[in-house]
């Protein structure tokens, strides 16, 4: 639409010198006609006019068998154009099956797939060689009823041949003439292609109107597919948001989907386009300001009728005289493509930890959210779950509120190996058996050795060791392991 806009302005720009055109080749066509009608002969006036009419026959016949063959040329180039739209079609359409593989049975999926009808390409066809048939019975026998006398194209350069000797003018004016009325064929066709060009130009005005209309439509039916991604989304992630809103201990976390709006880009694009020494946009940021006063808001939660409306009241505030504020080389085929464009405008979904979107956390803190909704959400799965050091970058508090009311239900249900550093998961997540490392260093070898130790927390040798690691030492794993009651002190 943008691209038609742009053309049409361009036509209705260019009135007048259509006008200047079609008036040039009016007076061209005259000047040879009057010429034409000045030139002496000695030939009566019926030679004159038998010769006249036999140039105008075969000049018709040409121009019928001209227009068979384009036509024919043209149904051929229509055809073609969509065998090759149905190839795009074809693949856009498996492109889509690798999309969403296993959605729908084979019979469904053929039912999606668009096609052109291969009827009206057998039609095409067929049409194509009704004008080959017709150009070439035109080039045989002409423009004659079928109960007439045959005229092809070699029988009219005949009798215009045989015309012209009836002239008894002598060679320079016979070619003269000849000329001459080769000169008004060519100028009639001129003066007509203007005067078509003209006509064009002159509803130019209604096909701007309606094109702009029709570009307003599809903009807001091209926001409406992003809503439309909007609600999708929340449908198909809704079983997540229901089970954060329901688990208590995922308070915390939220699901969000948003549209997201790359301000700057749209108005870096913008800057490039328009002369910034001139108003509306007169330095750089005042592009920026006006699209905050205006666009912003409706790109970023509007309804689509919204954006439109937005985006006419821009139009109709800033750009009056847009033709007039571009920067050399700048076209308003450029400026129709940069303000409708939705290049900017992208849907986000993210899993958000106390409103803060989890990729602007800490490696650490991004990996324990996700491993607590993991094990929030997928709590149906009892086979053995191994976690290599979730506690990295984090501290006790965060240790202790999101990750072990999570691994404590969770072990009710399958069996889970931690590696970790952080002794508070040892005991605050009531392992079973604890396995400590520790690893020496060989003259001998390149390589440390490695021991393991292992046992139950109720075992004193393996609570010696944990005390070791524990922050706080003996003191803070006699606080942590009240469970064990008098347990822990017979031990000592």
């Amino acid at each position: 639409m943008t691209e038609a806009i742009a053309t049409e302005n361009a036509k209705k720009k260019s009135i007048e010198s259509f006008h200047k055109a079609h008036d040039e080749a009016t007076r061209v066509r005259k000047a040879i006609e009057q010429e034409i009608t000045t030139l002496p002969s000695n030939a009566p006036a019926e030679h004159l006019q038998a010769h006249a009419d036999a140039v105008a026959a075969h000049k018709v016949l040409q121009d019928a068998i001209q227009q068979e063959a384009s036509r024919a040329q043209r149904l051929h180039s229509l055809r073609t154009a969509l065998l090759q739209e149905q190839a795009r079609m074809n693949a856009a359409h498996q492109e889509l099956r690798g999309r969403y593989p296993g959605l729908l049975d084979e019979a469904t999926w053929e039912r999606l797939r668009a096609e052109v009808d291969p009827a009206a390409l057998t039609q095409l066809e067929t049409l194509r060689n009704s004008a080959l048939e017709r150009e070439r019975q035109l080039r045989d026998f002409g423009k004659s009823p079928g109960n007439g006398t045959p005229e092809g194209l070699k029988v009219l350069a005949d009798r215009v041949e045989a015309a012209r000797q009836t002239l008894g003018e002598d060679e320079t004016k016979t070619k003269r003439r000849s000329e001459l009325l080769r000169k008004l064929d060519a100028a009639k066709a001129t003066e007509a292609a203007a005067k078509t060009t003209l006509t064009n130009a002159e509803g130019a005005h209604e096909r701007i109107t309606a094109a702009l209309a029709s570009r307003n439509d599809a903009y807001e039916q091209l926001l409406q597919t992003l809503a439309a991604e909007v609600s999708v989304l929340n449908e198909l992630y809704q079983p997540l948001q229901q089970k954060l809103v329901a688990d208590e201990r995922l308070r915390l976390l939220s699901f969000e989907v948003s549209r997201h709006v790359d301000l700057a880009r749209w108005v870096n694009e913008g800057e490039r386009i328009f002369d910034l020494r001139r108003p509306p946009f007169r330095g750089r940021g005042e592009l920026l300001t006006a699209a905050q006063g205006t666009l912003e808001s409706a790109w970023r939660s509007g309804s689509p009728a919204e954006v439109r409306a937005a985006i006419d009241k821009f139009r109709g505030d800033h750009l009056k005289d847009a033709s007039q504020q571009l920067r050399q080389g700048a076209s308003m085929l450029d400026l129709g493509q940069w303000l409708y464009s939705t290049d900017h405008i992208s849907i986000r979904y993210a899993i958000k930890y106390e409103g803060r979107d989890i990729t602007n956390l800490s490696p650490g803190a991004r990996g324990v959210v996700l491993l607590t909704l993991f094990l929030a959400i997928d709590d149906q799965d009892d086979r053995p779950l191994v976690i290599d050091q979730p506690e990295e970058n984090l501290d006790p508090k965060s240790i202790n509120g999101l990750l072990v009311p999570f691994f404590i239900e969770a072990a009710n249900r399958r069996q889970i190996i931690m590696v970790t550093h952080n002794a508070n998961l040892v005991v605050n997540t009531d392992a079973d058996q604890v396995i400590v490392a520790t690893s020496e260093r060989s003259e001998t070898s390149e390589l440390p050795d490695f021991k393991y130790q292992a046992g139950g927390l109720e075992d004193p040798h393996i609570r010696t060791l944990v005390c070791q690691y524990l922050e706080g030492g003996e003191e803070a794993f006699r606080r942590r392991a009240e469970r064990y009651g008098d347990l822990v002190l017979r031990s000592r």
